[in-house]
């Protein structure tokens, strides 16, 4: 089973990718995040396998979360996740 993770700050988008993976068979969403400090305070208890992460955050940097998640969780995988208008 593949545990996943969304850091995004729509919440509309966060009830979209719960639905979205709600009935996959390998595929648990663990937690959605609106911030980066929710997701660090997350993995202190929990783990991940991916963390879904929207490019395009008004609080924090994408980049800077992903050099964080790199450094002190190095097995999670991170895709990135952006629309343009």
């Amino acid at each position: 089973m593949i545990r996943v993770a969304l850091l995004d700050q729509h919440p509309i988008v966060h009830a979209g990718f719960r639905a979205f993976l709600k009935n996959s068979k390998n595929i648990l969403v663990k937690g959605t995040f609106s911030t980066s400090k929710n997701l660090f305070n997350y993995l202190k208890e929990k783990d991940l396998d991916v963390v879904v992460i929207e490019m395009h955050q008004k609080k924090g940097s994408a980049v800077r979360t992903i050099k964080e998640l790199r450094k002190h969780y190095p097995a999670i995988k991170t895709l990135i996740l952006t629309s343009l208008s």
